[in-house]
């Protein structure tokens, strides 16, 4: 008899702090509703890093060509093969752009880099370097420059 008065006493107790809960206006659905807002915070938090992964690596992909571009546009001992190699393996180290790849080819006295992704694709083109045209112009400043009075 014992037993069951002191059950009957902890159910008791139990039952009337849960009644104390009800009439102040607390109820358990504010534990489902904080889950379900949790839910949502957690989600967008996620989406939003996930999206910014994506544009880091969007943005570095697209360095990346551009700079194997400018690369075998000015050297002369690279071949488009070797150029090609160092951009696929930089594009490795990326986040979520698995199965990328770079493509370079020669059109006339420009070079063509192309990058082939998910979804997108980018196509950088550039004039090859040649020095003498590069020296030319700097001559051709620096003779406007004494002209003028102005050094450069």
């Amino acid at each position: 008899a014992e037993k069951t008065a002191s059950l009957y006493s902890v159910s008791a107790a139990c039952g009337a702090g849960s009644s104390n809960l009800k009439k102040r206006g607390l109820s358990g659905s504010y534990t489902v509703e904080a889950a379900v807002v949790m839910t949502v915070v957690v989600l967008s938090v996620w989406t939003m890093i996930r999206v910014a992964y994506g544009l880091h690596d969007r943005v570095t992909s697209g360095m990346i060509l551009h700079e194997m571009v400018e690369l075998w546009a000015h050297e002369e001992q690279l071949d488009s093969g070797q150029a090609e190699g160092l951009g696929e393996e930089a594009l490795k180290h990326l986040f979520l752009s698995k199965g990328d790849s770079i493509s370079l080819e020669e059109k006339g006295e420009s070079v063509v880099g192309s990058l082939s992704s998910e979804g997108q694709g980018l196509q950088i083109q550039m004039s090859r370097f040649k020095p003498q045209d590069f020296l030319r112009k700097m001559t051709l400043l620096e003779e406007l420059g004494e002209k003028d009075g102005d050094s450069v």
